[in-house]
């Protein structure tokens, strides 16, 4: 529950503060410009950074580091946004930013410097030569810090990846026992979200260097958090996990490097060499693209949250990891090959398929009202007692998500159409009504009787309907990777329940239809809400 209240409270103060300041921020201090290598083709404010990274430092600062054992996350955190701010208004070189972030690295250093006595490697401890190993550390915080913001070059790349990050995070501090690691994953991650509602395409603002340093130092730290909430440590810190979380951006950014210094070019001058690019240019498909990427990403992350007992002392799956890495950073064919590959598969999956029903009636999206209507006034009457029963935070959450819904009333009827913050809010409010019953131990639909028994068929009935309809509707009546299908949330939202029926398995308490009740209400609700809003007329920001 915990947790949860993160979630919420992160999601929530993000989305304010978000819409804060493209109400009453002045665009031209963090102007975005278009160039001959970026793909937008107008000017976009880039403050969005500014938004969640303030979130997320404040909020984790006060309900994290009570004790103090985490001020170093928060100290450094804050002078990489704050030069990745600087750096948004008047644009700094390299040379400027670079010896800050070295800076950054020696007081860390410094700060684990007696703490650590060995780091493991896929079960294998690396040489005990400390020297080396801040070297070694020095080259991974700079690279990564950077990597971020060298992938920042499409809308909802930089904080989709992260946010599947963070999911890992959260899955690897469950079923670790370090609670603290997986809530600063969930705050990372709720924000994340909320900014994604703004920063999908066509996105309303970027998140410029302040954010992509700030998520660049929160991927490179993420070892020594784990090392501090993890208190079974004993002086080894092991970050087989996080270079697994980081495979894509360490493959990407080194063959990137490397073809730079071939052409005599300098690694750092920023050009169209990422894979994000070449994909785009390909298939010219944002959606294809983001997809090919998340999927890179959700195979290092799937690996990176496996039991150590599977790949740890794994000599075999070393060797073949370091293969897969070194052909993907330093063989050119084989990413060339796998964007051919994927983008010629995206463009034949890219058809608007035929209605094979012939009773498309049955089908109509104007049921979906009913059927879920239906829904929500059988697990209020379920849990109805329940209801007298909550706790403070219990009820903080409520009214939280209530008041975020408020807050983003005015979205039916905006120009702009994104919905996914308000299904995340009411998907936030069914988490909690569901979780009521579950807790209290309420009997199980077979064992019920009379009306409760009654309610409980019309439920999940409901969702079956729903379900019906929203799957003819999806695969059959949309084109698969454009505009109509998924957007970057929607995804992103299948990631997370899919992490959180992993969670389930590793002895996470939750109904088991929990994650299937969530994920069938979100998608009914995104496929009807469009329709919604022609009803609608007022325009709204």
């Amino acid at each position: 529950m915990s947790a949860l209240f993160y979630f919420t409270l992160s999601f929530g103060l993000t989305l304010w503060f978000s819409r804060f300041l493209l109400h009453y921020m002045d665009p031209t201090f963090f102007m975005d410009h278009p160039t001959d290598r970026k793909i937008h083709s107008k000017p976009i404010p880039r403050f969005g950074g500014i938004a969640f990274s303030i979130v997320i430092m404040l909020f984790g600062w006060i309900f994290l580091n009570k004790s103090g054992v985490y001020s170093w996350y928060f100290i450094g955190g804050f002078s990489l946004f704050l030069i990745g701010a600087i750096d948004d208004y008047f644009t700094l070189s390299w040379r400027y930013k670079l010896p800050i972030q070295l800076f950054v690295g020696f007081f860390l250093i410094i700060q684990f410097y007696h703490d650590i006595n060995f780091v493991s490697f896929f079960g294998y401890q690396l040489p005990e030569s400390k020297p080396l190993l801040l070297i070694v550390f020095l080259l991974w915080f700079i690279g990564i810090t950077n990597a971020i913001n060298l992938i920042d070059g499409m809308d909802g790349l930089a904080g989709g990846f992260m946010f599947l990050v963070t999911l890992a995070g959260c899955l690897l501090g469950f079923s670790n026992d370090a609670p603290y690691f997986m809530y600063i994953n969930v705050i990372v991650g709720a924000s994340l979200l909320a900014f994604l509602h703004f920063n999908q395409n066509p996105a309303r603002f970027f998140m410029g260097d302040a954010g992509s340093l700030f998520l660049g130092y929160h991927l490179a730290v993420m070892p020594l958090f784990y090392f501090v909430a993890d208190n079974s440590s004993n002086g080894i810190i092991n970050i087989t996990p996080f270079i697994l979380l980081a495979s894509y951006l360490i493959a990407d950014t080194t063959r990137v490097f490397v073809l730079r210094i071939r052409k005599g070019h300098h690694p750092l001058e920023p050009d169209q060499l990422h894979l994000h690019y070449q994909l785009y240019h390909y298939g010219k498909s944002q959606n294809g693209t983001l997809i090919s990427i998340f999927l890179l990403a959700g195979i290092g992350c799937s690996i990176a949250v496996m039991p150590e007992s599977l790949i740890g002392e794994n000599v075999f799956f070393l060797i073949f990891y370091l293969l897969c890495l070194s052909s993907f950073a330093f063989i050119d064919v084989v990413p060339r090959s796998f964007v051919k590959i994927l983008m010629d598969l995206f463009k034949k999956l890219r058809t608007t398929n035929k209605d094979p029903w012939p009773h498309k009636l049955l089908f109509r999206i104007r049921y979906l009202p009913v059927a879920i209507g239906t829904y929500f006034f059988c697990i209020i009457y379920t849990y109805r007692i329940e209801f007298f029963q909550l706790t403070s935070m219990q009820t903080s959450i409520l009214i939280i998500a209530i008041i975020t819904l408020f807050l983003l009333k005015d979205t039916i009827s905006s120009e702009h159409r994104k919905f996914e913050a308000v299904l995340i809010s009411i998907g936030i409010l069914q988490a909690i009504i569901i979780s009521l019953g579950h807790q209290n131990n309420l009997t199980p639909i077979e064992d019920q009787n009379g009306m409760n028994h009654l309610v409980s068929w019309m439920r999940y009935g409901a969702l079956a309907f729903s379900g019906v309809i929203i799957s003819t509707n999806y695969i059959l009546h949309t084109d698969l990777l454009g505009s109509g299908f998924w957007s970057i949330t929607d995804l992103l939202i299948l990631f997370t329940l899919i992490g959180i029926n992993s969670l389930q398995s590793l002895g996470l308490i939750l109904p088991p239809s929990f994650a299937l009740e969530i994920g069938l209400v979100y998608y009914t609700n995104k496929l009807y809400l469009p329709h919604l809003s022609t009803l609608f007329t007022r325009e709204a920001i």
